[in-house]
């Protein structure tokens, strides 16, 4: 195929017209890796999607995700909760998925709203490898408050305050609580950071409960409305306890 009429398929294809003397080919390779990162999804897999950030934060959350046809994706979100106000058509949001063990982020743009809980999204750009710094977790003692989100209108109850062992990451916190709670109930958290002692509110839902190698009871929960600027401040956190902890392993050595 001639270079001219690469770049003219791929306008047709993405919308995006190819610049610059270098481009077709540059879009020649766009449109196989896009095409390639479609087979991931033409049978259904469940992927992380970041929604985009309203006046309430960003929501990192668990969906179905569909091929449907050249680059674009069916996106079926949890019926647990309305998401009507967490997005719009045109607004971007982001896919995190994972092949053969190495995770990936592809950004992609609403072009219809289905329904209260659909989605049609398309893919922008070729996927790109997820930064570690953007998924992995720690341990660290933190303190922390919660409490069940209250029906709108309702007072809510007053916060309930621990000092314990989590498992933090900037998409969620696994935690031990006392009281027994289902998937899909919604928590109103608060988290003071071990380093600066400052205090994050966000919500959360739980996704599972196991239990932990001491025998109690962990619960895990997802971060849906939490500000981008506060998701950033706990990955640095977590940076930093992480940091800490090698530290710590190489004193250790150097004592032993």
């Amino acid at each position: 195929m001639a270079a001219g009429n690469i770049g003219a398929v791929f306008t047709r294809m993405t919308g995006t017209p190819c610049i610059g003397s270098h481009e077709p080919l540059n879009c020649a390779l766009l449109m196989e890796s896009i095409s390639e990162t479609m087979e991931h999804f033409r049978d259904g897999r469940t992927v992380r999607i970041m929604l985009p950030a309203t006046e309430n934060g960003s929501a990192t959350i668990d969906v179905m995700v569909r091929y449907r046809s050249g680059n674009l994706l069916e996106v079926a979100l949890p019926t647990s909760r309305s998401w009507h106000h967490q997005f719009h058509r045109h607004a971007e949001c982001l896919l995190l998925y994972g092949v053969q063990g190495r995770p990936f982020k592809l950004q992609t743009r609403i072009e219809k709203i289905l329904g209260p809980c659909d989605l049609l999204v398309k893919a922008l750009a070729p996927p790109k490898p997820l930064r570690e710094r953007e998924f992995f977790r720690v341990d660290m003692e933190m303190e922390v408050g919660y409490r069940p989100v209250a029906p709108d209108q309702e007072e809510p109850p007053p916060f309930q305050i621990l000092r314990t062992m989590v498992n933090l990451s900037g998409c969620g916190i696994r935690l031990p609580l006392p009281e027994e709670w289902s998937r899909f109930d919604q928590l109103e958290l608060q988290l003071q950071l071990p380093a600066s002692g400052e205090v994050l509110t966000c919500r959360a839902e739980v996704v599972r409960t196991c239990y932990g190698e001491d025998g109690v009871l962990q619960v895990a929960l997802q971060f849906y409305e939490l500000a981008s600027a506060d998701r950033d401040k706990i990955v640095a956190g977590c940076l930093a306890r992480q940091r800490e902890i090698l530290r710590n392993k190489v004193r250790t050595r150097e004592w032993h």
